[in-house]
């Protein structure tokens, strides 16, 4: 996918890894795109792996959350005040608490094999961008890349864990000059040199980030893991 407009380039594609592909696995990664006049939002969002419908709710908190933050800086709302932020999380969550009841007798098995998904998140304003991530993934902030760790056992925090009782980090990434921002799940990781770098062509084609990421995928030992980018560049 390619966007554009007068301030802001947008790019974003989404591949199964290798190791979904091989088990004929569907992806679980999504993202999510949102333009509200001079606001853009992205969001990139990693369904756990051993929830067997965990697409789903990485669909739906992408689509939500951008939505909703959008919205609300839109109408007026700094990208540096967590409350936006705070708020979007919270309509994923009202979403999540509204459906888990339909998608299983437990709730707790509902949530467990649909509703567990990591969320990176950026938003460029007329007064800068800002990040929020909630689980592991990449951000690259002006060529600077930081690696989010899943934490011990590989058991990244999910934010429907807050429907159990259980409050998540949500980590605040403040990038008030940033010209360039580059969101990826942890599939991303083997070649966080390249997306560090990502050149005019680019952000000119449409097709162009998705099929560097398909050739990437064909190479031994890189992106065995589903892995979603979304690059959002000034315009020159």
């Amino acid at each position: 996918m390619n966007d554009t407009n007068s301030r802001w380039q947008v790019v974003a594609a989404s591949v199964s890894g290798r190791d979904h592909r091989r088990i004929d696995r569907p992806c679980q990664d999504a993202f999510a795109i949102r333009r509200a006049g001079l606001v853009t939002v992205a969001v990139v969002s990693d369904g756990c792996g051993s929830g067997a419908h965990s697409e789903l709710g990485a669909r739906l908190g992408a689509n939500v959350l951008a939505t909703a933050l959008a919205a609300s800086l839109a109408a007026g709302a700094s990208v540096h005040d967590p409350a936006p932020w705070d708020a979007a999380c919270d309509a994923v969550l009202a979403r999540l608490a509204d459906l888990a009841p339909v998608l299983g007798a437990e709730l707790g098995d509902a949530i467990r094999e649909h509703l567990l998904f990591t969320l990176v998140a950026a938003a460029v304003t007329p007064d800068g961008a800002a990040i929020l991530a909630i689980g592991d993934g990449v951000v690259i902030v002006d060529g600077v890349v930081q690696v989010l760790d899943a934490g011990p056992d590989n058991a990244p925090p999910y934010l429907a864990y807050e429907l159990l009782g259980r409050a998540p980090e949500r980590l605040r990434i403040a990038a008030p000059g940033a010209r360039e921002l580059v969101l990826a799940t942890d599939g991303a990781v083997p070649i966080v040199g390249d997306l560090a770098a990502l050149d005019d062509r680019t952000f000119a084609n449409r097709d162009m980030l998705r099929r560097r990421l398909a050739i990437a995928g064909r190479v031994p030992g890189l992106l065995l893991d589903d892995t979603t980018v979304v690059a959002i560049r000034q315009a020159s």
